[in-house]
């Protein structure tokens, strides 16, 4: 298995891989573009600091995980590992029904989380909420860190 560093890439085109490429941007360093979380890859992609082959890679990754944006009517939200390890753990057998070739339990739980909150604008402004959607109990709490911002803390 060849590593190369992305500061040794010359140019990019529309199709290329992140596979066994490592990234050299400050807060990511050592770490290969197909292991970064997608907050890691939209602050590559958006940063003024990253190189235009930083940024190119950090998008193609965003694309080829079929990326879906965390952010819903001006809040964003984060979702913890327990919760997604709890949606893989209760309703595999319907991620497995439903899936589609492309998208990942990950993005799967995202746009599920993305329509309960739309649906369900009333609850944005509370510390804590329960959300049921699609037979899925989702449970919100506000971030302590930022503002505007919403955690999933666990599904039931």
């Amino acid at each position: 298995m060849n590593i190369i560093l992305d500061h040794q890439i010359q140019k990019t085109d529309e199709d290329c891989s992140t596979h066994n490429v490592m990234c050299t941007f400050s807060t990511c360093k050592g770490k290969r573009y197909t292991r970064l979380r997608g907050r890691e890859l939209k602050l590559i992609k958006f940063h003024s600091k990253s190189s235009e082959i930083q940024k190119s890679l950090a998008s193609a990754e965003l694309e080829r995980r079929n990326y879906i944006d965390s952010q819903v009517l001006g809040i964003s939200f984060d979702i913890t590992l327990h919760a997604i390890d709890r949606l893989s753990t209760i309703y595999l057998h319907r991620f497995i029904n439903e899936f589609d070739g492309e998208r990942g339990i990950s993005s799967w739980c995202n746009s599920l989380v993305k329509e309960a909150l739309t649906q369900h604008q009333d609850l944005l402004g509370l510390n804590e909420f329960i959300i049921r959607h699609e037979g899925i109990n989702f449970t919100f709490r506000a971030s302590d860190y930022a503002d505007n911002s919403l955690v999933l803390t666990t599904i039931n």
